[in-house]
């Protein structure tokens, strides 16, 4: 690129084929800095039925910049060029997957076959954050999450503003999946550890502001939701860390983190609720 930038532009109004060269190059890496910030796709695109790839949709943003230097002289740096051509990959985006969404919907093979690759690389880090990558978990829950999402697009009552709100919608559905399996899964083993435990939850830290009486504690513990309980038992029982704990039950740090603090909530809630229900009495 020349040092003066209105050489530069000049040179890309003369139709310079090198200039333009350069400059394309330009735009496909400023597209794919701001694409990856804002987290979309642009394989999930098409156009007039077709799909787009990468570099075909780069060519059609240079095209609406053709059109727009031979009709505008005021561009005057760097910076507003960048912001030129954000704005105008904006709006093609959007188009371009408003387009791709039609083709799902109307079931088209290459647009579905497209579309379930890249779904399964977004489940597959799902799954190994959830420390769960197992190939049969993989395989079975992106079907799942596909039927699932293919029932509720023939419905017609799903729209995404891009390709970040899509994806977000799939892997919530991901989520679902991989929750109810564990579930379904993990039921008798959970049971069974269940039936071992002593309910007597100990005395110490805030389980003392929970109770003191033992029988009325192991009351309380059976209130809990399977995983609660155990999250609670490893926790003040064996007094194990959360990040242990969690690779136990097959959760997130963040997500035990969640379920420990629910599971306290609810048990100072019933104490409450019981003390209101005594003063009554």
């Amino acid at each position: 690129m020349p040092e003066n930038f209105q050489d530069f532009l000049n040179e890309l109004r003369q139709k310079d084929s090198q200039a333009w060269e350069k400059f394309t190059i330009s735009v496909g890496i400023i597209i794919k800095h701001w694409i990856e910030e804002k987290r979309l796709e642009i394989l999930w695109c098409a156009d007039k039925g077709s799909l787009l790839t990468q570099d075909i949709y780069i060519k059609l943003v240079v095209d609406e910049l053709k059109l727009i230097f031979e009709k505008q002289d005021d561009i005057p740096d760097f910076p507003s060029l960048k912001q030129l051509i954000i704005g105008i990959n904006r709006k093609l985006l959007d188009k371009c997957f408003r387009q791709f969404m039609k083709l799902l919907i109307n079931k088209d093979e290459k647009a579905w076959n497209l579309f379930s690759k890249n779904i399964k690389n977004n489940i597959y880090r799902f799954l190994k954050m959830e420390n769960r990558l197992q190939i049969t978990d993989l395989e079975e829950i992106l079907q799942e999450s596909l039927i699932v999402f293919a029932e509720k697009l023939t419905l017609g009552n799903l729209e995404f503003e891009n390709s970040k709100k899509l994806k977000s919608f799939i892997i919530r559905i991901a989520q679902l999946k991989l929750y109810e399996k564990f579930r379904i899964t993990k039921k008798q083993q959970d049971l069974l550890r269940i039936e071992d435990m002593n309910y007597n939850l100990p005395e110490i830290g805030s389980c003392q502001e929970i109770s003191e009486d033992r029988e009325y504690a192991a009351y309380l513990f059976k209130k809990l939701e399977k995983k609660e309980q155990l999250i609670i038992y490893y926790y003040f029982f064996e007094q194990k860390q959360l990040k242990e704990i969690a690779k136990k039950i097959n959760v997130s740090e963040e997500n035990c983190r969640i379920l420990k603090y629910r599971a306290l909530r609810k048990l100072r809630r019933i104490v409450k609720q019981n003390k209101e229900v005594q003063m009554l009495n």
